[in-house]
């Protein structure tokens, strides 16, 4: 207990060393409870799950930046973006020809397509994923395309009874957060029309451009992601 004691007022202390009205920051805290020995405290499966995600959301923000929020003139831009996007998209809204016609999905989203296609998929990490990608494809395409209806058969239909009702409003907020940071990781190509769109896209929120290497770690730690939340929201409904 004394050293769990040490710990929080070496906490407060940090605290009050900050200036007047300022919080002591996320980071701050865990880089404090890291050098304290709290060994003797047993922190709870969602306290640790949250923590994890949290350590996941701050590998996104460095990663790919923290969205712009778009003024007017911005807004307007998107609105002429996504119209020519729009014009790409499949008329049938099926995903076979999405598959088809759109070549610029990266390998993370054919492989996570091909494995879900013609499913309805039951688990909460794969209904997580697709609420992710279904707010990718509306972010990028605009709302009034066939996006929401692509992935009705990826799971989006069970949504409401799987987690919708135990997900926060902070919680949706993050994923719709992450759809945006992860356009990076969902989207690419050389077609010669779909890239600068695309490019445009991402440079209107100020998208960072990471490399290969830490893509791939952004596909294992958004598959972390899912999983962590998911538990997260089987224990809120068993509760």
């Amino acid at each position: 207990m004394g050293l769990f004691t040490d710990s929080i007022s070496q906490i407060l202390t940090t605290q009050n060393l900050q200036r007047v009205g300022a919080r002591i920051k996320p980071q701050q805290l865990a880089q404090i409870v890291r050098q304290s020995s709290v060994d003797s405290v047993n922190f709870s499966s969602e306290a640790k799950n949250l923590f994890a995600i949290f350590e996941n959301d701050t590998f996104f923000d460095t990663t790919f930046g923290l969205p712009a929020g778009l003024d007017e003139t911005q807004q307007q831009e998107l609105q002429s973006i996504q119209t020519q996007l729009q014009l790409l998209t499949p008329s049938t809204g099926t995903v076979q020809s999405f598959e088809k016609l759109y070549d610029y999905f990266t390998d993370f989203m054919k492989r996570f397509v091909d494995e879900t296609s013609g499913q309805d998929t039951q688990t909460l990490e794969e209904s997580l994923k697709a609420y992710v990608v279904q707010q990718s494809v509306g972010n990028l395409f605009g709302t009034d395309t066939s996006g929401s209806d692509i992935f009705t058969k990826l799971g989006n239909s069970n949504l409401s009874s799987l987690f919708a009702t135990t997900l926060s409003s902070d919680e949706q907020q993050q994923l719709a957060k992450l759809s945006l940071q992860l356009n990076r990781l969902f989207f690419t190509g050389t077609d010669n029309t779909f890239s600068p769109l695309l490019e445009q896209f991402n440079n209107l929120y100020g998208l960072e451009n990471p490399d290969e290497t830490t893509l791939f770690e952004a596909m294992t730690r958004f598959d972390n992601r899912n999983a962590l939340l998911a538990d997260v929201l089987r224990n809120r409904a068993s509760g």
